[in-house]
């Protein structure tokens, strides 16, 4: 225990006594002698007295200093247990001692519970009572409301969730759009220069607007502090009852603040300049924090109309509901930017407010309900249909979600996996931002010049590592080999010309009267007939052949065939946000890291979640491209521009649970006994992958890397920010696959409880 904490024990004790002695002392206030020796009234209004020479009251005086001796016995013996009391809180229970407070939230006032650098900043934090005031002012004000007020009162908060809904989806998703248009225009411009195979100029292109981009957002940071990184976390502080400070800019040296106009101004119009930059960020960060804001300042607005319009009914909020308008605001924002109301309702209750009621509860998911509707109508109108999906949707079916004990197996693997690779990034993360606390964020310069660096070298990674992929043929065995058809119709129908039953197709083309028919207006049957006889040679062959296999692996009730188009389509296929790089686009052939780098994040996201693609994407690449954007991530964050970190968490879990998929599919294959090896001559026959090879994979239960992709996002975001309910249910509403909820719920418990044991390991190692 410190002196500074036994001095602070002893000043407490020296007030107790002077209130026990000056107590005792009204109560003998005719003796002046007492009053003269106590040393709670030894001060200069008071003179010393001499001794009494009466006999009788020095009696009296005798019995009195007893008293006062029993008294001081008593201070004593409490003096005694507080220090003895003080000695085992501070020993035993204070973060600066115990290893366990160091490692938790709950630990102290500070996240992560670490000992504060600067404590005379931090003792002057004082928290915000959201708790009613009990006052004749509050009380008289409660005493006028009637039933209909109160009727009254609650019809215009739901006007008022409503309009803050609509209004924050309206500003999300005019940021979003705008965001898409740069990014696209940067992705076809340097694509432009790559298809002449001028690597030098896309360089050019892709880093000169990056720095551009991104350092005018760091310019705007330098003057508004608090817009920096997502804001995430001083949002959460807010609401649960602290209000933090923006910082101090190092350029006006003012004070900022975090909840200002000026710091929403300056985070939004950073925003759109910084996340089509190129640089590892996502957008979601930001969002949140702008549309709490925004959603605070619209109720602070439709409340000034109310009261204006009507003024002898008007509203006012109290402090605990302005903090529930940034709650349902950041909740709209979540929604607005994910497409996901129940996610956006869930953030709010499991991980930013401790403050939660149940009428706040059903005001908030009535907000996103109405900034969900907003979005959806403005993206049916300007994007198509694609806005009314979900924002990663996934192809379903029978061929999908080849779940088995095994690949449940394969998921405790990859939820420890992504809970040690999200512990080590949190990790890596907190450790440069306490240099960037201690050695950046006073100077300005230094916080533009670490701008330019990380995009340097973010830009660098981006035009070049592409070259260390090959060009990939993109014929039809990207979809065929190891899968068993998990695909979309758009995607089936580059392979086929659809499905129809076998002997419906018989009876069509062996109808008498339709030879007859054709004799009569001279055309030879040959011409007509000539597909069907080649698509009846080819069943009857297989049937023959295979009959047994086909039986044994398919147990198909009906006789429904798909329909081979390799005549009219060819071998090749186009795949999902392919990009060519340097490779001829005349060669049917693409760039697979290419694919990840040059397509936006969002798009890189989509890429690693396809299904029905199993070796789109090589493991080299995937391995490759796992180790660079983890490091570049990780140093990016936290950085001097509007960021988040969802969209660089999906391509981390993503890349590394397509991987883990990948040898996951190879170690199947040895443990399946009816797997046959890939042959291109017989497997690229469509009639056999349908009526044979599908089957097989179907019954092996061989997972789609794609799936697994899923799975490793939920590990790792599990992993990094320890949220369970919340990230599985935003991953639902993301992929639009009520199938993955095993995988996904049971990926983020295991990951969860390992995190939680990796604590307590290192707690007791410690």
């Amino acid at each position: 225990m410190s002196n500074n904490n036994h001095n602070s024990s002893k000043e407490e004790i020296a007030k107790l006594r002077e209130w026990h002695v000056e107590d005792s002392g009204n109560s003998i206030k005719d003796d002046e002698v007492i009053k003269a020796k106590s040393p709670a009234k030894n001060s200069s209004k008071v003179a010393p007295m001499p001794p009494p020479s009466n006999t009788k009251r020095s009696s009296k005086l005798k019995k009195k200093k007893t008293m006062k001796e029993k008294i001081e016995e008593e201070i004593t013996l409490i003096e005694s247990e507080i220090i003895e009391e003080a000695d085992f809180v501070l020993d035993k229970m204070h973060y600066h001692q115990s290893p366990y407070m160091r490692q938790t939230q709950n630990g102290s006032r500070m996240v992560g519970g670490a000992k504060p650098t600067n404590l005379e900043k931090y003792n002057k934090f004082e928290s915000t009572s959201y708790i009613t005031p009990d006052t004749p002012k509050e009380e008289a004000s409660l005493m006028r409301m009637t039933k209909q007020l109160w009727q009254q009162r609650r019809a215009f908060l739901w006007v008022l969730y409503g309009t803050i809904g609509i209004s924050v989806s309206l500003l999300i998703s005019a940021i979003l759009y705008l965001c898409g248009i740069i990014e696209k225009a940067r992705v076809k411009a340097t694509g432009y220069a790559l298809k002449d195979g001028d690597v030098a100029q896309a360089y050019l292109i892709w880093v000169g607007s990056s720095l551009g981009m991104a350092v005018f957002a760091a310019s705007l940071v330098v003057l508004e502090p608090a817009a920096a990184s997502s804001g995430i976390p001083g949002l959460i502080a807010y609401l649960n009852g602290v209000d933090p400070k923006g910082g101090k800019s190092p350029v006006t040296q003012k004070e900022t603040s975090f909840t200002s106009l000026k710091t929403m101004a300056a985070k939004l119009i950073g925003m759109i300049a910084s996340i089509p930059s190129g640089l590892c960020i996502g957008p979601e960060g930001p969002i949140i924090h702008i549309s709490a804001l925004f959603a605070m300042y619209t109720a602070k607005i439709v409340q000034y109309a109310e009261s204006k319009l009507f003024p002898s009914h008007s509203y006012h909020a109290s402090t605990s509901e302005t903090r529930d308008f940034l709650a349902t605001g950041a909740a709209c924002g979540i929604c607005t930017a994910f497409r996901a109301p129940i996610a956006g309702t869930l953030f709010v209750v499991e991980e930013a407010a401790s403050f939660f009621t149940t009428n706040h509860l059903e005001y908030t998911f009535f907000a996103c309900l109405a900034a969900y509707w907003c979005q959806w109508t403005i993206g049916l109108n300007l994007t198509g249909t694609d806005a009314t999906l979900a924002k990663f949707q996934q192809t379903t079916g029978y061929f999908c979600n080849l779940d088995s004990p095994t690949n449940m197996l394969g998921y405790i693997l990859m939820a420890i996996l992504g809970g040690v690779m999200g512990a080590l990034f949190n990790q890596i993360v907190e450790h440069l931002n306490h240099l960037r606390a201690h050695h950046v964020h006073k100077s300005a310069v230094k916080r533009i010049l670490e701008v330019v660096v990380i995009t340097l070298l973010t830009g660098t990674a981006v035009i070049f590592l592409p070259q260390f992929a090959p060009c990939t043929s993109s014929d039809r065995s990207i979809m065929m080999r190891d899968g068993s058809g998990c695909l979309s119709h758009e995607d089936m129908s580059q392979i086929s010309h659809g499905t129809v039953s076998d002997k419906y197709l018989r009876s069509l083309f062996n109808n008498t009267a339709m030879e007859q028919c054709l004799t009569a207006k001279n055309l030879t049957t040959s011409e007509v007939f000539k597909k069907s006889n080649y698509i009846f040679s080819n069943l009857d062959k297989l049937h023959e052949e295979k009959g047994s296999v086909i039986a044994e692996v398919s147990k198909a009730t009906d006789d429904y065939i798909i329909i081979d188009n390799i005549v009219e389509q060819g071998k090749y296929i186009h795949l999902h946000y392919e990009h060519f790089y340097t490779c001829d686009p005349y060669s049917h052939t693409y760039n697979d890291m290419a694919m990840l780098w040059l397509n936006g994040g969002v798009k890189g996201v989509k890429v690693l979640m396809q299904r029905g693609f199993p070796h789109m994407i090589s493991k080299q690449t995937l391995i490759l491209f796992l180790i660079v954007y983890f490091l570049l991530a990780a140093i990016t964050a936290g950085t001097n521009v509007p960021a988040g970190l969802v969209v660089p968490m999906l391509l981390i879990g993503g890349s590394l649970g397509r991987l883990f998929g990948i040898f996951a599919l190879e170690t199947k294959k040895t443990m399946c006994a009816s797997y046959e090896p890939w042959n291109p001559e017989i497997h690229t026959d469509l009639y056999y992958w349908e009526m044979i090879y599908r089957w097989i994979i179907r019954d092996c239960s061989m997972p789609d890397p794609g799936t697994y992709a899923v799975v490793g996002m939920a590990a790792f975001m599990g992993g990094s920010g320890r949220i369970t309910v919340m990230l599985a249910t935003v991953l639902l509403e993301l992929t639009a696959d009520a199938g993955m909820v095993r995988s996904i719920c049971y990926t983020h418990i295991y990951t969860y409880i390992y995190t939680l044991l990796m604590m307590l390991i290192l707690i007791i190692y410690k």
